[in-house]
């Protein structure tokens, strides 16, 4: 599903702070789960899994959506590699980082919801990449959104320049 995409349901139409009154209306003062959650306005299934989670010692926190397919550490470990691969001259496109992306999830075994016949994740998934990751220059998201040609010709030439003036 595309990035830009805008929800018109009603799901999600319930603030943090009344889940968190509800959670404690049936905690602390014994409310039963029904009431609290239609004084409270939140859908009563949302409460009885927030409750689960009171119970067990996890926070109560708002998370909608599909669960993220890496970790943040796990997208600075990548972003790394993309930025060490662009340093040792390599010329990556959005296609080689997003085949890199679905080769590291293959090898660690970590599950994902990435295209299995063409083995690269999305194109929705690389431009969050980019936008979420702070260690990547406006150079790199050049570099990977296609210009990588142009700047590599210029990296080839500098490099030749280098070669000559040092005599090898």
């Amino acid at each position: 599903m595309p990035i830009t995409y805008k929800s018109k349901g009603l799901r999600g139409n319930w603030r943090l702070e009344d889940l968190q009154k509800a959670v404690r209306c049936v905690l602390m003062y014994k409310m039963s789960e029904k009431s609290a959650a239609k004084t409270h306005g939140v859908p009563r299934q949302t409460l009885r899994r927030h409750l689960e989670r009171e119970r067990t010692g996890i926070n109560v926190q708002k998370v909608l959506g599909r669960p993220k397919t890496l970790t943040a550490e796990q997208e600075d470990e990548l972003g790394e590699v993309i930025i060490d691969m662009e340093k040792r001259l390599f010329g990556l496109t959005r296609l080689h980082v997003r085949r890199l992306a679905y080769r590291h999830c293959e090898a660690n075994k970590i599950s994902h919801t990435f295209n299995r016949t063409e083995e690269c994740a999305g194109n929705d998934w690389l431009d969050t990449l980019m936008k979420n990751n702070q260690a990547f220059s406006e150079k790199t998201r050049a570099n990977v959104a296609g210009q990588s040609i142009w700047i590599q010709s210029r990296k080839s030439c500098s490099f030749l320049r280098c070669l000559r003036v040092s005599g090898l």
